[in-house]
């Protein structure tokens, strides 16, 4: 019986100690990314993104409800250059986790800061793939609501 625990024991923990480190690895490039945002560096935005990364936002714009437009990775790059540091501050909240293999879905509620005023709030969605045992972000969906008044 002693043996049967000692067994079950070790198959039952490592897979737990492995999903644990590949959530923390994920967690790190998802805060690299947004380390970045906040000291305005691209080039650490960039280590974390595939060259084929796509950015979608979910807004409540009138004319267009609910239609994700696709925000343009040289352009986000553009914006995030033109910051001082400190200007760009996301909050987030790591909701769920969930990983098959090399791919992963991160769900992160936040509060984005522009020189620390609330500029609005929402949901990102985060799909990453292992590349070379390193966690990169393929693509990234979100909701922006603005505060109230």
């Amino acid at each position: 019986m002693k043996l049967f625990l000692v067994i079950f024991t070790i198959f039952y923990t490592i897979p737990m100690h492995a999903q644990t480190s590949e959530e923390e690895a994920i967690k790190e490039s998802i805060n690299l990314f947004f380390r970045g945002m906040h000291e305005a560096d691209t080039a650490m935005i960039k280590s974390v993104l595939t060259e084929k990364t796509i950015f979608h936002t979910i807004t409540n714009n009138r004319n267009d409800p609910g239609n994700p437009g696709q925000e343009s990775i040289p352009g986000f790059f553009k914006s995030i250059s033109q910051l001082s540091p400190g200007d760009a501050n996301e909050k987030i909240i790591f909701q769920s986790i969930l990983i098959d293999g090399d791919l992963a879905h991160v769900w992160t509620p936040y509060e984005f800061f522009y020189k620390e005023k609330l500029s609005h709030t929402g949901v990102n969605s985060f799909q990453l793939v292992k590349i070379n045992n390193s966690w990169k972000i393929v693509y990234i969906i979100d909701t922006r609501r603005k505060p109230a008044k």
